[in-house]
């Protein structure tokens, strides 16, 4: 206790302070970083199911649409005519025979990206194979025993391994007119497994692999960790448990499982312990790394606290022994050791009082500079076709051109009712249309002979729907861009036809065109840069979002040959 009293005030201050503030700063970490391995087991586990979940439903996609576009091909009208043609039992009528089917075939899918092999047989025994492109003539027509008593259902059957390592997965469907309901033949091919892998390739990591098992067989693998051989080894990855660890060659890795809905087989996702580790250890370092920072805020921020508590006393003190040594100056009485705490204190508030006041005026202007920058942003929308618009009226008026002048306000008029459709973003193809319409004839009106165009739409059509400002944006890019550099001979046409249960729009103009880069550039991700073909990328991801897969653009073009844009959507009313 006497020692203690010779301890200054500060150290004092400062060693209580720390000592309290590092012993909870070390209950903090011991409990975090417990907290952390636990939580971090649990979200490891979770991602592992959730991204075995994601690829599955990738996989199921893959399914999905391989057997939309099998059914879409069977009940084609040009495959199902072929097939109902009578042929002549000669070479001549195997030779025609051959090429109605090739016709057909590549005049709906392109059967490279779905499959590497398989073949159309027809009632007689005529059986065209895929690949080769030939026919051959099979009497006893082994193949119909798989699929004579499937009603037309797609049948999914697995083979068991290859020479690659992998299984195949077969597709057999039985081909019946859709008008007699009699068969026709059928369709057996095996799917192009590596459209499998490639639904996933983009999610496995460097240390990490993915199986898809049937009863033992894998049909597709990304295998970074190089455990196909015990895969296939072990039959308990058969059961499709959701989560198991295993040890393989020394090393224990983490597997999780996902059956598809689609197919009868699983998504095996494996991943090594060493990186569920790693993921782990960085929120603990993470943790580490944050209490270090904050013991070394505190210790600062103990000094100066102390320091402000005892600096005043000091100067108290030293101003006492100033007055000791005879050097007056007024000071208060035995209590001015209180008086000078209550003095400080009161400077404190008034500071802080102070601080307030001026945060909120900081909070205030920057409040309004806030509103000051949000409506200055707004005044700057720069409606340059308004602009252009009506100045060419102005001209149009000064050179006493009355009639052009009345067409243009009126096709003003019109586009902007339109465009603004009462706030609706979804109209009808009338509008839309006249929408485009009047927008072509404003734009020929201020380019005289730059252009001419063409709509085209049957009656029967004009009261679907569409999304609005779905044509606008792409004759304005031809003539934007496509006749750019150009005085006369452009022409731009617009066809909406149907087509079954949709509705297609082809626009075409004979401008510059584009290169292959530049129609690759507009699926890609990022957003373009050059500012060229402005809303192609917008439309389909618009189309996309409201439609799903049934709606969607396509674009031909080349350098010099003009561009070609197809879009196609339900109908709706």
């Amino acid at each position: 206790m006497h020692q203690q009293k010779h301890i200054s005030l500060r150290r004092k201050i400062l060693d209580l302070s720390l000592g309290t503030a590092i012993s909870v700063i070390v209950i903090l970490l011991v409990v975090s970083t417990g907290i952390t391995l636990s939580i971090g087991r649990v979200q490891v586990k979770e991602k592992g199911t959730a991204k075995a979940q994601l690829i599955a439903q990738s996989l199921d996609g893959v399914v999905r649409n391989v057997t939309y576009n099998i059914k879409a091909f069977s009940t084609s009208n040009s495959l199902q005519t072929a097939l109902r043609q009578p042929y002549a039992s000669n070479t001549y009528g195997i030779l025609k025979f051959a090429s109605s089917l090739q016709s057909s075939i590549t005049s709906i899918m392109d059967i490279d990206t779905l499959i590497n092999d398989g073949f159309i047989q027809s009632t007689n025994g005529w059986r065209y194979d895929f690949t080769s492109h030939s026919v051959a003539v099979e009497p006893d027509m082994p193949a119909f025993t798989r699929v004579e008593n499937s009603f037309g259902r797609i049948l999914l059957s697995i083979t068991p391994t290859h020479d690659d390592g992998l299984g195949k997965l077969h597709i057999d469907k039985l081909l019946i007119d859709i008008d007699t309901g009699k068969t026709l033949g059928m369709l057996s091919c095996e799917l192009a497994t590596e459209r499998l892998s490639e639904s996933f390739a983009s999610a496995v990591g460097a240390d990490e692999s993915v199986f898809l098992l049937s009863e033992g067989t894998v049909l597709s693998e990304i295998d970074a960790l190089g455990l196909h051989a015990a895969i296939l080894k072990d039959t308990a990855f058969s059961s499709a448990t959701p989560f198991v660890n295993k040890k393989i060659q020394g090393k224990r890795y983490a597997f999780f499982s996902q059956p598809l809905s689609n197919l009868d087989a699983t998504v095996l996702y494996a991943i090594s312990y060493q990186s569920l580790l790693k993921q782990i250890m960085m929120g603990v370092l993470l943790i580490v790394l944050l209490c270090t920072g904050l013991m070394i805020a505190v210790i600062f921020v103990t000094r100066s606290f102390s320091r402000t508590i005892t600096t005043p006393l000091e100067r108290l003190s030293l101003q006492a022994e100033r007055i000791s040594d005879g050097l007056f100056e007024p000071i208060l009485d035995t209590s001015e050791s209180t008086e000078e705490i209550e003095k400080l204190t009161t400077c404190l508030n008034e500071m802080i009082d102070s601080i307030q006041k001026m945060s909120s005026r900081i909070y205030s202007q920057q409040n309004e500079k806030r509103e000051s920058d949000l409506s200055l942003l707004q005044a700057q929308i720069n409606p340059h076709f308004l602009y252009n618009c009506l100045d060419n009226v102005a001209t149009l008026l000064e050179q006493q051109d009355y009639q052009r002048g009345q067409m243009m306000v009126d096709g003003m008029g019109t586009y902007y009712r339109l465009n603004l459709s009462g706030g609706r973003n979804i109209i009808t193809l009338q509008d839309e249309i006249q929408l485009t319409r009047a927008y072509l004839q404003l734009q020929a009106i201020r380019y005289p002979g730059l252009f001419t165009f063409s709509i085209q739409i049957a009656p029967s059509l004009a009261l679907y729907k569409c999304i609005k400002m779905l044509f606008q944006p792409i004759v304005e890019n031809s003539i934007r861009h496509g006749f750019f550099g150009r005085s006369d001979g452009g022409k731009i046409t617009v066809a909406v036809s149907e087509e079954k249960e949709h509705i297609v729009c082809a626009i075409s103009d004979n401008g510059c065109g584009m290169d292959e880069t530049a129609i690759e550039a507009i699926s890609e991700p990022e957003p373009e840069t050059d500012g060229h073909h402005y809303g192609l990328r917008s439309i389909q991801e618009r189309l996309q979002l409201a439609y799903g897969a049934a709606g969607g653009i396509e674009i031909k073009s080349r350098r010099g040959d003009g561009t070609w844009i197809r879009i196609r959507f339900p109908k709706t009313i």
